[in-house]
C-alpha cells in the first residue's frame, strides 16, 4: 500500500466510523474547544475521538498537548495508626492508592489510527484504543471510557451546524436517513 496523508486518513476513517455514529467531524478547526479533532464521531451524546498518525513522531508528540496532561493523586482509603514496637507512632497505609487524573478533552472512547504497523498495542497507553489500517480497519487494542468534556464537544458540534448552514463544510459528514 502506498504511503496514506493525514488527511488521506482522516477522511476515510470518518467516512468508516459514520456506519455507527450520526454525525463525523474530521480535521475539524474550532477554537471553541482549545482542540481540533482529527476525526470526531457523535452518536446521541457518545462520542468517539480518532487521533491520526502517519509516522511515529507524531505519536511521540500527542502526550505533549495540553489536552493529554494528567495527574497523579495519593490519598489513602482510610488512616491506619499503628505502633512500631511501643516506641514510635508510625502513619501509614499499605492500601494507599494513587489514581490518575486528567483534564476532561473530547471523546468518551479514544483512539489511535495509524497505517498497520506504525504504532504497536503496547506502545498505546492509558486507555486509549488503536485501529491498523492497510486498505481496511483492523482493531488492535479496544479504548476505555474516559471522562470526556460534554461543553465542549456540544460547542464544537453547535459550531459545525452553524458552519453546515453558512458555508460549504466538507469536513462535516452526517449521517442520512432514508
Amino acid at each position: 500500500m502506498k504511503d496514506i496523508s493525514h488527511y488521506e486518513l482522516c477522511k476515510v476513517t470518518a467516512e468508516r466510523f459514520l456506519k455507527g455514529s450520526e454525525i463525523v467531524l474530521f480535521e475539524y478547526q474550532s477554537i471553541v474547544s482549545g482542540e481540533f479533532p482529527d476525526v470526531l464521531c457523535f452518536n446521541g451524546a457518545y462520542t468517539k475521538l480518532f487521533e491520526i498518525k502517519v509516522d511515529k513522531q507524531d505519536f511521540r508528540r500527542d502526550k505533549l498537548k495540553d489536552c493529554r496532561i494528567e495527574y497523579s493523586v495519593k490519598y489513602w482509603t482510610h488512616l491506619h495508626r499503628f505502633r512500631d514496637k511501643g516506641t514510635r507512632i508510625v502513619f501509614e497505609d499499605p492500601r494507599m492508592q494513587e489514581f490518575i487524573k486528567e483534564c476532561p478533552h473530547l471523546g468518551r472512547r479514544r483512539y489511535y489510527v495509524c497505517p498497520k504497523g506504525l504504532i504497536q498495542p503496547e506502545d498505546v497507553k492509558n486507555g486509549w484504543g488503536l485501529y491498523w489500517y492497510n486498505g481496511r480497519f483492523s482493531k488492535k487494542k479496544e479504548s476505555g471510557q474516559f471522562k470526556h468534556d460534554m461543553f465542549a464537544e456540544m460547542n464544537i458540534l453547535s459550531h459545525a451546524f452553524r458552519k453546515c448552514f453558512n458555508i460549504n463544510a466538507d469536513n462535516i459528514l452526517v449521517k442520512e436517513y432514508n
